[in-house]
């Protein structure tokens, strides 16, 4: 598992990694999380539609976070 995140970690850039990393340490169960229709699957709080919206039309550059908890999220196929 060591040897896969070393991995990622060479196709990450710097900037986000240390975003990630600095997340990490507040979020132990990692600081990443699944949307699954309107629910972030770290803090299992609602995000309300148009700030979903918002996050997808977000610049490839930024990263969609969670607005109650932090989290980067990713979206749900088909959702």
């Amino acid at each position: 598992m060591v040897q896969q995140r070393s991995a990622q970690s060479l196709v990450v850039p710097a900037s986000l990694l240390g975003t990630y990393e600095a997340k990490r340490k507040h979020r132990p169960d990692g600081a990443i999380a699944k949307l699954s229709g309107p629910t972030c699957g770290a803090c299992h709080l609602d995000i309300a539609q148009g700030e979903i919206s918002a996050l997808r039309a977000l610049p490839e550059t930024e990263r969609p976070e969670c607005p109650h908890c932090g989290c980067f999220i990713f979206f749900d196929v088909g959702y």
